[in-house]
């Protein structure tokens, strides 16, 4: 990746874990806040652009499991190959552990555009709507609303970010609920193909088999408020690879 690009999103053909090993192993040049936020950080990777730095538990009340649930987010986008979150890795950086996720230098969060132009539902396909919608009904996302998810207007892309204790709301114990999900309900984007079927049965194994062996979490044992977090995705997941239905 030639200096400049800043990890702008990728064709198809890109290979996401070439990002990734930029994100774990790219020297770090620089370090900044991010405006607007009270502990995200913008970091300068050398010749490779940007990345958001999240450090572990910098957040009063929505830090305890940051690292587990933002590298969770990412193994379920990766099983089901919905491509709605940017890559993430745990890195450790000047003594601070924490996740570092791609910077999507086109995007922003939709709150940046209300009410200056066309609204994030004329601007997205009604598949990825669906596809955003199935996401949250898994996680049983707790707080998607403007702020957490992002929009490119020129590709007409939606990313999902923020996946902290709050967006996973069983952990949490508050539900703001999800507009994106909501949005999807409203137009009846409930059914699931059977290419997505086949994803949802890829995820289950996949959430057995982090529930033996959660290093791909970041951690050598899981909590049991993750455990149980897990489990009940396996089971929404399950019983949607059943019905075919998003059923929120």
């Amino acid at each position: 990746m030639s200096e400049g690009q800043q990890f702008e999103i990728p064709p198809k053909s890109h290979d996401p874990q070439s990002v990734e090993t930029i994100l774990e192993k790219g020297e770090i040049i620089g370090r900044s806040r991010l405006e607007g936020h009270s502990v995200i950080d913008v970091v300068e990777i050398k010749d490779d652009g940007k990345g958001l730095f999240r450090p572990e538990g910098g957040e009063p009340f929505l830090g305890r499991f940051r690292i587990q649930l933002e590298l969770l987010a990412k193994v379920i986008d990766n099983a089901l190959n919905l491509e709605l979150i940017p890559e993430v890795v745990r890195r450790s950086i000047q003594g601070q552990d924490g996740t570092l996720q791609r910077y999507i230098t086109d995007a922003k969060p939709h709150i940046c555009y209300y009410g200056s132009g066309p609204d994030w539902m004329e601007i997205i396909s009604e598949e990825d709507l669906a596809k955003a919608a199935l996401f949250d009904y898994l996680i049983k996302a707790g707080d998607r609303k403007r702020s957490n998810f992002l929009i490119d207007k020129n590709k007409k892309r939606i990313w999902l970010i923020d996946h902290d204790d709050l967006m996973f709301s069983e952990i949490e114990g508050c539900n703001y609920g999800s507009d994106l999900l909501y949005e999807a309900n409203r137009r009846g984007l409930t059914r699931v193909d059977d290419e997505m079927k086949s994803r949802l049965e890829i995820l289950s194994n996949k959430l057995t088999q982090i529930l033996k062996e959660p290093l791909e979490l970041g951690t050598k044992e899981l909590p049991i408020e993750l455990k149980t977090l897990l489990g009940n995705i396996k089971e929404r997941a399950i019983a949607t690879f059943k019905t075919g239905l998003i059923t929120a």
